[in-house]
């Protein structure tokens, strides 16, 4: 999965293993394993069928995970490299909080296929989502990837000091992987221009603030699309 060296221990789990006709399953019930601190817990079913693909079906829950050593496992190898790059420099710091992962094969299909899908809470988290943007830090929010595509719903955060009410990061397809992202809230004008002044609008419409002194309140509304595969 990775090139770099990832070490699970496991904890004595119950597991069955019997049969039933012409079928063989193998059941965890209980599986427990530790990863860099992380303890994970679930369960796990696999079907051996004469003439047919495996059965098998994963749940497991994961405790808070700090993104600091989840950024060990990058590169990815079944992960584009575009977006190898993207999510190792993107992730700072922070947190994720009650994770769930599933994993089952798909059915009727000419080969063994799985689908997957993790679900999480961003907790205190700071992320750089794009090169020359500034940063966005303490954001809670929640986090789906299903199968090929990601999905990042910002309920809070901040950047230069001024809160974000909402945002929104994805990613369609891990495989042509392009990055849409949208931030919409209040902001201060003042810290408005700094935004503009510390972004890529400070070569397009950043000049025709150069000279501008303001102050109140204002509605921002920034989206902007990034191509992993350039």
């Amino acid at each position: 999965i990775s090139d770099k060296k990832i070490i699970f221990k496991a904890i004595p789990m119950q597991v069955e293993f019997y049969r039933v006709n012409d079928d063989w399953l193998f059941d965890a019930k209980k599986i427990r394993l530790t990863f860099d601190g992380a303890d994970i817990k679930g369960s796990a079913k696999l079907k051996l069928q004469p003439q047919q693909y495996p059965k098998l079906d994963v749940a497991l829950q994961v405790e808070p995970v700090n993104l600091t050593s989840l950024k060990k496992v990058f590169p990815v190898k079944i992960l584009p490299k575009g977006l190898n790059k993207y999510l190792g420099q993107s992730l700072e710091s922070g947190w994720l909080k009650h994770n769930t992962i599933k994993v089952k094969s798909k059915e009727n299909t000419a080969k063994f296929e799985l689908k997957y899908s993790y679900s999480s809470e961003l907790s205190d988290a700071k992320i750089k989502y794009a090169t020359s943007w500034p940063e966005l830090s303490n954001i809670y929010g929640k986090l789906l990837l299903d199968n090929n595509s990601l999905n990042l719903k910002i309920n809070k955060a901040y950047t230069l000091g001024q809160k974000v009410d909402f945002g929104e990061v994805i990613i369609k397809n891990f495989n042509n992987p392009v990055v849409e992202s949208h931030v919409r809230t209040k902001f201060d004008l003042a810290a408005g221009l700094g935004f503009i002044d510390k972004s890529p609008l400070k070569h397009s419409i950043g000049k025709y603030f150069s000279n501008a002194v303001l102050s109140g309140l204002a509605d921002l509304d920034v989206g902007f699309q990034l191509n992993l595969n350039k």
